[in-house]
């Protein structure tokens, strides 16, 4: 009997995070690459740092991380992005690849397509060299990049 639920604890922690009570949209985003202006004028945008993303084997968020900068204004996207189902995914920048110091980007917009996050403030990105996305319900990386 303790095999057997034991057994049953394994298999919720293994698929956890796939469960459909996510607030994920299924659908693809389609937005324009960086719009690069501000109130009507014209910025520089630059690719600053970029990483692509290394999966976690269970789960899997796969693309490239681009941060922009425009002035002093930061911004994160997602490129050629993917990733699995899951019910509370949210994009960090963080000081680790398992997160533990991190700045929380939000919910993740969707599982597909080319999305952007506001960067609020300006982050020591000499710390904070790594974009996570992360299930917060049951504390799963699916995927992170190294950003250089």
């Amino acid at each position: 009997m303790n095999k057997i639920i034991t057994l049953a604890m394994i298999l919720v922690m293994v698929v956890g995070c796939k469960k459909s009570s996510s607030n994920v949209n299924m659908n693809p985003i389609v937005i324009n690459p960086m719009d690069t202006s501000i109130n009507g004028t014209q910025t520089d945008t630059t690719l600053f740092l970029s990483g692509r993303l290394i999966p976690n084997p269970s789960e899997s968020a796969n693309g490239v991380v681009k941060i922009y900068k425009s002035g002093n204004n930061y911004t994160l996207a997602l490129d050629s992005f993917i990733a699995t189902q899951g019910p509370d995914l949210h994009v960090y920048l963080a000081q680790e690849a398992v997160p533990v110091h991190i700045i929380d980007l939000g919910n993740l917009k969707s599982v597909t397509g080319y999305q952007t996050y506001k960067i609020n403030g300006t982050p020591d990105f000499a710390k904070f060299k790594f974009a996570t996305i992360h299930c917060q319900q049951y504390n799963v990386v699916f995927g992170y990049a190294s950003l250089k």
